[in-house]
């Protein structure tokens, strides 16, 4: 059988029921990156982009390009896994491994996510 081909999707002011999600599965697609209405911003994107206002459209293109193609490809590198090599860089980058997002991050993170 033919792997689900992943799709983006641009799903509305919040996340998706379960049952919003069945059904593109069972259309043979796959969520891959979610997007809600209110991230797509494009009068923010690239150098437009602060504080207040950014467009998310490029992060989660990546996101998509990283967990269906690179991650396939390569796990040992570019999984989510705990173990993969990029999981770890990415813990070093925030001055450790954290379930939630820490606030404040420790002095030695040189990559913070708000």
């Amino acid at each position: 059988a033919a792997s689900p081909k992943p799709i983006f999707l641009a799903a509305g002011p919040s996340e998706p029921s379960n049952s919003a999600v069945e059904a593109i599965i069972n259309k043979g697609m796959e969520p891959a990156a979610l997007v809600f209405n209110n991230e797509l911003l494009p009068n923010c994107a690239g150098p437009a982009s602060d504080n207040e206002c950014a467009d998310a459209t490029l992060e989660e293109v990546l996101h998509m390009v990283t967990d269906k193609g690179y991650a396939e490809a390569w796990p040992a590198t570019f999984s989510p896994s705990k173990t993969s090599t990029l999981t770890k860089a990415m813990d070093v980058a925030r001055g450790g491994k954290f379930t939630t997002i820490p606030s404040p991050y420790p002095s030695s993170a040189w990559y913070t996510y708000n």
